[in-house]
């Protein structure tokens, strides 16, 4: 593996070669370094660096895992130590590889691997304990290959959130996975794309990408590698790694709600969901309420389980300037867990008492026709959806469902007044801070409606007081525990 940056040394006894790379390593002077028997060989960065993204090893700390002849550092799990050196024939063994990754600051963790070879020279050039191979300077990997952009609502807005606030506040190194489709989500952090994983968009193409990935997931497996622990922020873990997991569960509606799934929908959660919650490590749950579900309709070890509640951004949703308007704001997709007819139903009994206000619709899915008094906006950007809430008279969230419930804390956020259905996550998420009603039963929504309207200073302060306690960096650092856990 000779190259013209190859720098040629005498033989050298392993800990004098290893206390050589250290120092090279260190001040930057190579990225990547082969010890054999013959010496000290620097190869260029990018053969290293391919040679190690074709190894299909659990881990990353191999050369050339695709040749027979390969040889270096590799897992085994039958050993007490827990790592070995392998012999080769290419030309002679053994070989040590060592390598790091500038971007991640990992020179610690590399060498606490190699301590369980050369435990004594580690101790002594770091001053470290060559049990603990696993815990400096970790890389957490965020995979989101399944990541359709537009159209996962709320769980891919919660994930990015989360990547961005990563990016600004996290300790740890990070490596986002992204499929082809969404090249650009990384938020910030360092990214992959991962062309192996297929183009996918439409329902029927993710299914098929899925599938792919499920059948054929070495190649997937091997982008991976070098993280060492994996966190699947939409839930599906595709692809499964050897490293320990976390998965993020936003609901188990399916189960809840069946109903409201086609029997192929319900199919393919029982089938990834199910599976990926099971055999994570971890399991993040964005409320007490979905951790309560998922050990009751999944049998999950509440043990497994941590609930880090989502986070808001307080820098986006703010009080507005403008004064007040005439309308009630309902922002949802007209799923059938949102609970539009019933509030359709109440509000002809609102519109009674109070003609001069209007029901505004965002989201998609609604018909083109709307009663007196009903304004369907539609689809719109994040902007326009700060601008409504700052202007409306009240917000009213009658849903039947949710797992955490971010739209009413975001209307808190800026300023109005919020009125709100009394199921699922929703209790937990709005305290006091909302007026609870019964979703199913329309002459509630419209009480509660025509109350926080009478009364906006009371519900306006404490809806500030309460979305002030729903913070992404909160929520960043909780996930940072969680990876700390397994590393």
């Amino acid at each position: 593996m000779r190259s013209a940056a190859t720098r040629p040394s005498p033989p050298l006894e392993p800990a004098d070669a290893l206390v050589e790379v250290v120092d090279q390593l260190q001040n930057g002077a190579v990225e990547s370094a082969l010890i054999g028997p013959g010496g000290l060989d620097v190869p260029p960065h990018q053969a290293a660096q391919d040679s190690l993204d074709g190894a299909a090893l659990a881990d990353d700390w191999t050369l050339c895992g695709n040749r027979p002849e390969a040889l270096g550092l590799i897992a085994n799990r039958e050993s007490n130590l827990g790592w070995g050196l392998v012999r080769s024939t290419w030309p002679t063994g053994p070989y040590l590889v060592l390598q790091t990754r500038k971007e991640r600051g990992d020179i610690c963790r590399l060498f606490c691997h190699c301590a369980q070879v050369y435990g004594a020279v580690i101790t002594t050039v770091f001053g470290l304990r060559p049990d603990r191979p696993r815990t400096i300077d970790s890389m957490i990997g965020l995979a989101l290959l399944t990541l359709v952009p537009g159209e996962l609502g709320g769980s891919e807005s919660a994930a990015r959130s989360l990547l961005q606030q990563l990016a600004k506040t996290g300790t740890l190194p990070y490596r986002v996975y992204l499929p082809p489709v969404a090249p650009d989500g990384g938020e910030g952090l360092p990214a992959k794309v991962v062309a192996e994983y297929r183009a996918a968009r439409t329902i029927p193409e993710r299914l098929v990408a899925m599938g792919v990935a499920a059948a054929r997931p070495g190649p997937l497996r091997r982008h991976l590698a070098a993280a060492d622990v994996v966190h699947y922020p939409l839930t599906i873990r595709i692809p499964p790694t050897a490293s320990p997991s976390v998965v993020t569960l936003h609901d188990t509606q399916h189960l809840d709600l069946p109903a409201l799934f086609s029997r192929s929908e319900r199919l393919f959660r029982v089938f990834a969901y199910h599976r990926s919650s099971r055999s994570a490590s971890r399991v993040i749950v964005p409320s007490a309420f979905v951790r309560d579900r998922a050990v009751a309709t999944l049998g999950l070890d509440g043990s497994r389980i941590r609930v880090i509640h989502h986070g808001i951004d307080h820098t986006r949703f703010v009080p507005g300037t403008a004064e007040r308007e005439p309308f009630v704001l309902y922002p949802a997709r007209r799923w059938p867990h949102k609970n539009h007819d019933r509030l359709l139903e109440a509000w002809s009994i609102v519109r009674r008492a109070r003609p001069e206000l209007r029901l505004v619709f965002t989201g998609g899915g609604h018909p083109a026709d709307s009663p007196d008094g009903v304004e369907v906006r539609g689809h719109i950007s994040g902007d326009e959806l700060v601008s409504l809430y700052q202007r409306a008279t009240a917000v009213v969230f009658p849903s039947l469902y949710e797992g955490f419930g971010q739209p009413p804390l975001e209307a808190m956020a800026c300023g109005a007044p919020v009125a709100s259905s009394n199921a699922a996550s929703l209790p937990e998420v709005c305290g006091d801070a909302a007026l609870l009603f019964d979703p199913h039963d329309p002459r509630a929504i419209a009480q509660a409606i025509l109350d926080v309207v009478a009364a906006p200073d009371e519900w306006r302060a404490r809806g500030f007081a309460r979305a002030a306690s729903f913070t992404w960096q909160a929520s960043a650092e909780a996930h940072e525990a969680v990876y700390r856990e397994l590393l």
